[in-house]
């Protein structure tokens, strides 16, 4: 049963969420939310950025399914940056 104010996952399988050990690689993680994400959307073309400061890190980047190598950039006023801000989900946002 579901607590109240408790977040509801609908989204994602549970261990998909759940961390395998008190050890974790966040290249191992990034790639594991690429491959549960997978499952149930389309993932050839494909990021995860964070923003630390001014700068945006690509930390996993897959375009044409090939995994390209990290990459940052200055932040600026683009979709990546409207994406970290809002939480919005970009496919939306194109329709």
């Amino acid at each position: 049963m579901k607590r109240s104010g408790e977040p509801r996952n609908t989204n994602c399988s549970p261990r998909s969420v759940r961390p395998s050990s008190s050890h974790l690689n966040q290249d191992e993680v990034l790639r594991t939310v690429h491959v549960e994400l997978g499952r149930f959307s389309i993932t050839n073309n494909f990021y995860i950025a964070f923003q630390e400061e001014d700068e945006i890190h690509f930390e996993l980047e897959i375009e044409g399914g090939m995994v390209l190598p990290k990459r940052s950039r200055k932040a600026s006023n683009g979709l990546t940056e409207y994406i970290i801000k809002t939480g919005a989900v970009a496919d939306r946002i194109r329709s």
